[in-house]
């Protein structure tokens, strides 16, 4: 044996033989390699779904826990309401009652964007001050506000910022009627009557469910809308030019007018007749339960970025 050698020679106490193997230096032995296991590819389509009938939820399974996901999405609210600053709302809520005549008129109109403006706070506060500017120099075009200063003749104007669930905001201004001598004063001027009936000329030519006066969201916020005398009329059959709805919505779309050749309003707020809406509020009752849709909860929750932004007392005239 020249490469390895057994030793027999070698016996311990018990007189047990042992074998000793000597591997030659020069030469490694191999180890047996281990067989890889075959990994049983599953496809796709090989598998089949099987549904336990145990699993499937009974009708009344599904409402007990929908019951469940509701005291849970309740609880989570009252947990936020918890953190509300009512008494800064409270505060609020009651100073603006009584900056504001509550026995007179108010038109409430709503201004929003198209999808890729009104996502900025400051441009939304720039927007404001346009709009106020452009209202004021329409009565009075000698007239040049700066902030928050007016004529004592001027309709008092408050303005409300809200914000979509998107982050987009849009705009509400609550502004007293115009005076039917303001507007008799107005509509004298010559460059006033062009903008006056090139507007109304825009209203009147719209489809008839684009100019209801009292459309079918008003009337499900406020139900007295229902016995209305302008339910179900349109914008056209309104003859009078000193008609309030009529003068809300003419301020409506005029903020909206924008061409070429008739830079009116502003042309990054949406010219649609479905996204801006106006109305007027005539009663006590209504007005205070628009003031506190205007000074919702959620414009009162301590740190929070929406903390009283919704208020813009710069352009505002409380």
């Amino acid at each position: 044996m020249s490469n390895n050698i057994i030793d027999l020679t070698r016996v311990n106490l018990n007189g047990c033989i042992i074998l000793s193997i000597e591997s030659s230096p020069n030469k490694k032995i191999k180890k047996p390699k281990k067989a890889k296991k075959k990994k049983d590819k599953i496809k796709q389509s090989e598998v089949n779904t099987y549904i336990d009938p145990a699993e499937i939820l009974s009708p009344e399974q599904l409402k007990e826990r929908s019951d469940h996901n509701q005291t849970q999405r309740e609880n989570f609210i009252n947990s936020r309401r918890s953190t509300i600053d009512h008494r800064v709302q409270h505060n609020i809520v009651q100073n603006f009652l009584k900056s504001i005549n509550d026995n007179q008129h108010h038109m409430l109109i709503t201004w929003t964007y198209p999808k890729k403006f009104g996502k900025k706070y400051e441009e939304i506060l720039k927007d404001i001050f346009a709009i106020r500017s452009r209202i004021i120099n329409l009565l009075f075009p000698n007239f040049r506000p700066k902030l928050n200063n007016r004529r004592d003749d001027c309709p008092r104007m408050y303005f409300f910022i809200e914000r979509h669930s998107d982050g987009q905001y849009h705009i509400h201004l609550l502004m007293e009627t115009i005076e039917p001598d303001l507007l008799a004063t107005c509509l004298d001027r010559e460059s006033f009557r062009l903008r006056w009936h090139t507007i109304i000329n825009k209203i009147n030519k719209r489809q008839p469910i684009q100019q209801m006066v009292i459309t079918q969201k008003m009337i499900y916020r406020w139900s007295d809308y229902r016995y209305h005398p302008y339910a179900n009329k349109t914008f056209s059959q309104i003859k009078s030019n000193y008609d309030e709805w009529k003068v809300a919505r003419f301020i409506c779309d005029y903020i909206s007018h924008y061409k070429d050749d008739e830079r009116w309003g502003l042309n990054r707020i949406s010219n649609s007749p479905e996204n801006n809406h106006s109305k007027v509020i005539e009663s006590k009752a209504e007005i205070h339960s628009k003031c506190s849709y205007l000074n919702k909860d959620r414009y009162f929750i301590d740190k929070d970025e929406d903390f009283l932004r919704h208020i813009v007392p710069e352009y505002s005239d409380f």
